[in-house]
């Protein structure tokens, strides 16, 4: 299988996000968009969030994600899982 978003590119999002100053400070949401702010493609102006749980961007072959289902975030080996499944 060849998919764009394979588990080890998701990790390493992951973890880049984990190293960022004060980050598990933030709320769950607050990583969650930062972690599909940095799997979008393209200029982040055209990365949205509708409210309750849908974000719109560019990810690969899909335009829209729903996290209404998304694992906790600090729970790494599930919410990646589930990200790569989503995803691809």
């Amino acid at each position: 299988m060849n998919n764009k978003y394979e588990l080890c590119v998701l990790q390493q999002i992951y973890l880049f996000l984990m190293e960022r100053p004060n980050f598990l400070n933030t709320g769950e949401f607050d990583k969650i968009h930062a972690f599909f702010a940095a799997c979008h493609e393209g200029d982040l102006s055209s990365f949205r969030f509708t409210p309750p749980f849908k974000f719109s961007g560019q990810f690969g072959k899909k335009k829209e994600i729903s996290i209404k289902l998304a694992p906790k975030f600090t729970n790494k080996d599930g919410f990646l899982k589930w990200c790569e499944n989503i995803l691809n």
